[in-house]
């Protein structure tokens, strides 16, 4: 609860003047900090001066027991004083109700508004229950503060029935209570909470409210042992349920979604839980698009027990979720996010995205600038706005920040937007006063695959007053045919050579953060053959790229969230080359590491691109498959141009170390040819030269021998001319090949030629192989396609 403050201090002192006016009960000064009690009053110890909220709010109840409540004063006892316990122990008790005879009525314990909501149970126990049997006769124990709402100051309590509840153990099994203090010796009687009645729904007064809430919920339902998600997907049901009950309860009618009182008895704690199951499975069927007789698995007794379902419906129930809403839109989106990013444990690829990042998004997609265009052009009231989707939404942040902006934006321009009655009429339709977010349920679109995630955009629409009618519990990686939703579904491309599979072609914007690397839906593995060109990508972002592709139409924006790895790593070369064929890309932002922390130390980047029109993608390809192959043919040339040079030098390098060389020249001399002693400081020049001069020799001495009478060591030697002449002709190709490929490659590689030496030549061969090898070809062919396609950012960057 908030404090009263300085206004709900006045407000209180102004109802007790009203009620009190001559100041007979109470009189209080705010101004000295002094309250005055009338004397008729039984004082355990003297009351003037104070500090705080928790006299004001004692002076209040004093005065409406006096004057509303029918209670005569000397029948009023003010800080009663106890001996209690063993070993005794003091205890005061606030207010106690006297009966005429003299017998104990009511006890009452007074708390600031701040001190009400904490530690609640120990003061029930300690300062009622345990003073109780001090005091015969006692019928009723009441817990209470004052709490200022849209009437004025009111008192908000916790009655308890003593004659039924003698002990603190036995009721808090139930925690049977009404909300009001009975009025002269009455029974507690229950008031309900009614569309419109006496006793409504009310707003949060503020974040201190809420934030207290949200702690509250968590405290009762992890007990020490139940996992966040748990706990998390068991609100957002409750939340569903609550929601769903606040729209649909008609005036002058009990809400569903509170704790009931039959014959003033509070119901069984399984009759609250069925009650909430029962409600949250008609919020399911009706916000997932199911009949009304579809199976739909209710609240589970098992996670969280019927008496946690009643302790949480009482903490919630007189919060209105839409009034708080309709009040500051943002204040209970900021509550739940809070519960989504404190509850729930952010898996592995599963992380939730700062509002900063996404708000960033949306400016450099100038998904405003979008709006403006579409909203002046002339088209239809469907094409008016831009179609938005996140294909894995989670609790849809991005959807909510886009449904945002683009209201505050219409709703401040809309009278420079309205040039001509065609917008106006769109403008007046589509963002009504009352329900701005009106236009959001026709073209905000999400999926998500995990159950609670999607309820969790579900809850988050609803409760701006829609844009929730097209979030999806369905994974995102789905075959399009599967999708129930037309805009979803797929039909084959324009252009069947550009791109093999379907598409939908149906949005203007794509904004996301999908789950990096997560284990894929068996049924999304049978199908993605026949779903996706990159199929073979392991990763679910890769994936998810294609997809991007798929959803939006040609020139349609992307902004979206992706690992570092993507951009730099091998295994992801295939998903580039895929983005740069079908995207124009805009900017890549990389993340400090600390954009995802604690959640996950991942180093993310941004990406901004626009989808290629039908014509562009069809050019791209045209280019892309002409230099791939003319750079696979260069670089398979080169490579055996290579691999030979390889060989032959080794093979010429080992014929030095084995003497095969000496054994030449030896016998070159025999047949008469002076040779050089050759090593592998030799150039292959100067090899050839040696080989010449050996063969000269030898057609002179085989003048003087027939074939067949030839000496053996012609023979020899004419082998070892043969040897020598194929690895001198293998390298001569090799100088002829690789310095081509090197300048047409952009190898960067040392020249080669044939006065290089042996040792020169081998050591050149290994760094053409290795350079080779590590060449891509479809890399080689995107640097000679790119700066043909002009770059450039979206319009609101320049």
């Amino acid at each position: 609860m908030e404090p009263l403050g300085f206004d709900g201090g006045n407000k209180v002192a102004a109802k007790i003047a009203k009620l009190d006016p001559e100041g007979r009960y109470v009189r209080l000064n705010l101004v000295t900090h002094s309250v005055e009690y009338s004397r008729e009053f039984e004082f355990g110890e003297e009351i003037s001066d104070f500090t705080g909220e928790e006299e004001i709010c004692r002076a209040f109840i004093v005065c409406w027991l006096c004057t509303i409540g029918g209670y005569l004063p000397n029948c009023i006892a003010l800080e009663r004083r106890y001996s209690i316990g063993r070993p005794k122990t003091g205890a005061e008790l606030d207010i106690l109700l006297r009966r005429v005879d003299g017998l104990a009525y009511a006890l009452i314990e007074v708390k600031a508004p701040l001190d009400y909501t904490v530690d609640q149970d120990s003061f029930i126990k300690g300062q009622l229950f345990n003073i109780a049997p001090h005091e015969e006769g006692t019928s009723v124990l009441s817990f209470a503060t004052v709490q200022i709402r849209h009437a004025g100051p009111e008192i908000v309590c916790k009655t308890i029935d003593y004659k039924t509840y003698r002990r603190f153990e036995d009721w808090v099994l139930s925690r049977a209570f009404s909300n009001q203090i009975p009025t002269n010796y009455g029974e507690p009687e229950h008031v309900y909470l009614v569309n419109g009645g006496p006793r409504d729904l009310r707003p949060a007064t503020g974040v201190p409210e809420l934030t207290r809430i949200r702690k509250r919920l968590h405290d009762v339902l992890w007990r020490g042992a139940t996992p966040d998600n748990t706990i998390y997907a068991y609100v957002v049901k409750i939340f569903l349920a609550k929601t769903h009950d606040e729209k649909t309860t008609n005036r002058g009618t009990r809400y569903r979604l509170q704790i009931k009182y039959p014959g003033n008895k509070r119901e069984p704690s399984s009759q609250t839980f069925q009650n909430v199951s029962d409600l949250y499975k008609a919020a399911y069927r009706k916000y997932m698009g199911l009949s009304e007789d579809a199976a739909v698995d209710g609240l589970n007794e098992t996670e969280f027990s019927p008496e946690q379902t009643a302790f949480v419906v009482e903490i919630i129930q007189e919060l209105s979720l839409v009034k708080t809403t309709q009040a500051n839109p943002d204040l209970l989106g900021r509550f739940f996010e809070g519960i989504t990013r404190d509850g729930f444990k952010q898996s592995k690829g599963l992380f939730f995205t700062h509002q900063n990042i996404v708000s960033f998004m949306i400016y450099v997609l100038d998904v405003i600038g979008l709006v403006d265009r579409k909203i002046k052009s002339d088209r239809l009231a469907t094409e008016k706005l831009p179609y938005i989707i996140d294909p894995a939404c989670g609790s849809g942040t991005f959807l909510l920040s886009a449904m945002n902006h683009i209201t505050d934006h219409v709703i401040a321009t809309a009278e420079t937007l309205m040039t001509n009655d065609d917008v106006k009429e769109f403008v007046a339709a589509h963002f009504p006063n009352g329900q701005e977010n009106l236009w959001a349920k026709d073209f905000l679109y999400g999926l998500d695959a995990t159950e609670v995630l999607a309820l969790s955009a579900k809850v988050n629409m609803l409760l701006r007053r829609d844009g929730q009618a097209h979030i999806y519990h369905s994974d995102g990686l789905a075959p399009l045919p599967s999708y129930k939703e037309t805009r979803l579904r797929g039909t084959p491309h324009r252009d069947r050579s550009v791109y093999s599979k379907h598409v939908s072609a149906s949005f203007d914007v794509v904004i996301s953060n999908p789950p990096f690397s997560i284990t894929l839906d068996q049924h999304t593995l049978r199908n993605l053959k026949a779903s996706f060109e990159l199929s073979s990508e392991g990763n679910s972002e890769n994936l998810f790229l294609e997809r991007w592709y798929q959803l939006l139409k040609p020139g349609g924006r992307l902004g979206v969230v992706l690992p570092e790895s993507f951009f730099s790593t091998k295994e992801n070369l295939d998903v580039r080359l895929f983005l740069f064929s079908h995207f124009r890309i805009k900017a890549i932002v990389s993340l400090p590491k600390e954009a995802f922390e604690p959640w996950t130390p991942t180093r993310t980047s941004l990406l901004f691109a626009e989808k290629r029109t039908v014509e562009e993608e069809g050019k791209w390809k045209n280019q892309v498959v002409k230099w791939e192959a003319r750079g696979l043919r260069a670089k398979k040339a080169a490579q055996r141009a290579a691999l030979a040079l390889q060989r032959s030098t080794l093979d010429l390098q080992q014929g030095h170390t084995n003497g095969r060389f000496r054994d030449f020249r030896r016998l070159g001399k025999e047949c008469g040819a002076g040779s050089q002693e050759l090593t592998g400081a030799a150039s292959i020049v100067e090899i050839a030269s040696a080989v010449e001069r050996v063969a000269d020799a030898i057609a002179h001495c085989s003048g003087k021998h027939s074939q067949k009478n030839s000496p053996p060591h012609i023979i020899q030697v004419k082998r070892m001319l043969r040897w020598l002449n194929s690895r001198i002709a293998a390298i001569s190709d090799a100088c002829d090949v690789l310095p081509k490929a090197n300048r047409l490659l952009g190898l960067d590689n040392d020249p080669i030629t044939l006065d290089n030496t042996i040792e020169e030549l081998a050591a050149r061969a290994r760094q053409y192989v290795i350079s080779l090898k590590r060449l891509d070809h479809r890399v080689w062919a995107f640097r000679k396609v790119a700066p043909s396609f002009r770059l450039s950012v979206f319009p609101v960057c320049r």
